[in-house]
């Protein structure tokens, strides 16, 4: 666990970005960024001023949850299951349309940082893996 001492900032801009694009947050996925804030598992990305315009929010799981959510196409049921690993698995992300071309970027630096990646997109499963400085696909 991190230093929680931003977590309710992280998730103030968190609920701040999805005001601003006007989405609904049902009560499960709020439980879920609140975990992934405390945890230090959420990442906002702000414009020049200060305006959170994005945030990337993640699960840290172990080979055994990711094996299963390979199978089953669901996160694990239960939080503490989130925090559990080293594989990063890409829970939501949120960008601003007119921030896109700046924060993008940030998101994939960010991301290029990691050993392992994963995340769902169009219902399938893609996983990135970094091996000798360099990234392999792979989409089940």
């Amino acid at each position: 666990m991190s230093d929680n001492t931003s977590a309710p900032k992280k998730l103030l801009d968190i609920v701040a970005v999805r005001c601003a694009a006007n989405i609904d947050t049902p009560a499960k996925l709020l439980s879920e960024l609140t975990e992934c804030a405390v945890d230090g598992r959420a990442k906002a990305f702000y414009s020049a001023t200060g305006v959170p315009v994005g945030y990337l929010v993640w699960a840290m799981v172990n080979r055994e949850s990711f094996i299963l959510l390979s199978k089953t196409r669901q996160m694990p049921a239960h939080a503490y299951e989130w925090c559990e690993g080293r594989l990063m698995i890409v829970h939501d992300v949120m960008v601003l349309s007119e921030w896109s071309a700046v924060v993008n970027p940030a998101i994939r630096y960010f991301l290029k940082q990691k050993r392992f990646v994963a995340f769902f997109r169009r219902g399938r499963l893609h996983v990135w893996s970094k091996l000798k400085g360099r990234f392999n696909r792979t989409i089940f």
